[in-house]
């Protein structure tokens, strides 16, 4: 960064910056040489508050130079966070700014760096995620949920990057579920598969005939422009006609209009051809779409494997089960499984959780989300193991509370116990109930 300034001063940028560009940059720099000089003296050389907020305003900038769009609004908002921070840090008044809303802003400014395929952008990002994460809140942590529980197609890449609300909601799914047997969930399985295998026949078939609807426009009007004979909509031809089409009943001014009438036809064709959307080029996109959200994703797992490891003992880790679990349950890749389930057996279901906040009611009932799909037959053992190990993770949670709460856990084993003995194509085994009764008498044995 400072060679770029030192280079920039001698030199004319590509990107001419106008006067509130400048000032954006302006401002955003002095900031940056201030934190510079904080950081250099003995007293702010280990605040790691200020590396992140050195960090952020490094890349930012450079992607302001670099002719970045959006790199104008982020400097502004990291110049809002770093005051607001600057002010919670100094007053200590009851009329501080909440810092959540900075805290919030600057996760999603890591996102939006961690969803370009930049390594530069990841490796940087990772940095200020370590020297951050100990700060963050449920509420920011719900925007890394929000990627994990995003469907893996081009609804969930509207839902990312777009806007708009496409993921997984467990309290919709909860309520959805409570309307409908068990037995009903392999049926709608394979009448969803099913829809999906006919909409691409329906949307295959709408291609071909938008296809041959232009092949009929361009053929007649081309005829048109020929003038040669028509009937009903169709393009005939006559060998008595032919004398009267003949090139060279044409003058020299007749064929060059005809020529540019002929370009403009077949050029309304070329577009009108790009616009509509093939098989080939639908299939390309939904990969597409596919790749970047799996490549976000993995890097969000990333993020969170970063988290648990800062804060072994936060009661955060517990709200991350959940988002975790449907990760796992959504996706169709097998590396990205393979890495959620490590980071549950490994990390969230080792952890001390030092509970503060959290009330064994809302255990009991993530207890419940958490074993409530556990008998579909689609899930993968993956998820089946990690389900497992996540409802005794939450059951000692609970008793860590409340010791005289065991028989509602135990109430919800047996209840799932009966499901499972009557759902006999369930691939959930019975070392679920093997591994609650083995941690049981482990509890037991220490009382």
């Amino acid at each position: 960064m400072s060679s770029l300034l030192d280079y920039s001063k001698d030199h004319t940028p590509i990107f001419e910056f106008d006067d509130e560009l400048k000032a954006v940059k302006d401002k955003s720099l002095k900031i940056l040489k201030k934190i510079r000089n904080k950081r250099e003296s003995s007293k702010y050389a280990d605040n790691s508050r200020l590396l992140v907020f050195e960090l952020l305003f490094s890349m930012v900038t450079l992607q302001l130079f670099s002719g970045d769009a959006e790199s104008v609004d982020t400097l502004q908002e990291l110049q809002d966070y770093y005051y607001e921070q600057k002010k919670d840090k100094n007053e200590d008044d009851e009329e501080n700014d909440d810092p959540h809303d900075s805290v919030v802003g600057i996760v999603e400014i890591l996102l939006n760096f961690m969803s370009q395929k930049s390594s530069l952008l990841k490796k940087l990002s990772m940095i200020v995620w370590e020297n951050f994460c100990t700060k963050v809140d449920l509420g920011a942590l719900k925007l890394l949920f929000d990627v994990i529980k995003t469907k893996e197609n081009k609804e969930g890449q509207k839902a990312l990057f777009e806007g708009e609300d496409e993921f997984v909601d467990e309290d919709e799914e909860e309520e959805h579920d409570h309307d409908h047997e068990h037995s009903e969930d392999d049926e709608e399985d394979d009448e969803e598969e099913e829809s999906e295998e006919e909409d691409s026949d329906d949307e295959e078939d709408e291609d071909n005939e938008a296809v041959s609807e232009l092949d009929k426009k361009t053929n007649l009007a081309l005829a048109e422009a020929l003038k040669l004979p028509q009937h009903n909509g169709e393009v005939t031809f006559s060998s008595d006609e032919d004398d009267d089409i003949s090139d060279e009943s044409m003058d020299d001014e007749q064929m060059m209009a005809i020529d540019g009438e002929l370009s403009r036809i077949f050029k309304q064709r070329r577009d009108a051809l790009d616009s509509i959307e093939t098989g080939n080029k639908r299939k390309a996109e939904v990969q597409d779409a596919r790749s970047n959200i799996l490549l976000f994703k993995h890097r969000v797992v990333d993020l969170l494997e970063i988290f648990v490891k800062k804060n072994p003992t936060s009661e955060l880790i517990i709200y991350t089960v959940e988002p975790l679990l449907t990760g796992l349950k959504l996706t169709l890749d097998k590396s990205l499984g393979t890495k959620i389930h490590k980071l549950l057996k490994s990390r969230v279901c080792k952890s001390k959780v030092d509970i503060q906040t959290v009330f064994k009611e809302q255990l009991l009932e993530i207890l419940q989300h958490v074993q409530k799909d556990i008998l579909k037959t689609s899930n993968t053992n993956d998820f089946n193991l990690s389900s497992s190990q996540c409802s005794i993770f939450i059951s000692k949670q609970i008793l860590q509370l409340d010791e005289t709460v065991v028989d509602e856990i135990i109430d919800q084993y047996t209840d799932l116990l009966k499901k499972w003995f009557t759902k006999k194509n369930s691939r959930l085994t019975s070392s679920i109930f093997f591994d609650f009764i083995n941690w049981l008498s482990s509890k037991r044995s220490q009382n």
